[in-house]
């Protein structure tokens, strides 16, 4: 879980999850998120941010609103 500026919130529960370790994410080249909607923007937008994603396949819509975004926050 990471907040709108893509840093890490639920430290606890990242450590307990089976899952790449942030480290080594970061070190993958590509790194792909697939998200959509008025829901994800925010998501999408902190995954960008945090460097957690390089990569984003999208509708046009949730890209324009997270081009948006991006310029406010």
């Amino acid at each position: 879980h990471f907040d709108l500026q893509g840093k890490f919130v639920c430290e606890d529960f990242y450590r307990r999850l089976v899952t790449i370790r942030y480290e080594d994410l970061l070190r993958l080249p590509v790194r792909i998120g697939v998200a959509g909607g008025p829901g994800k923007i925010a998501p999408i937008l902190g995954a960008l941010r945090g460097g957690l994603i390089n990569v984003l396949v999208t509708d046009s819509i949730t890209a324009r609103k997270v081009l948006e975004m991006s310029n406010i926050n």
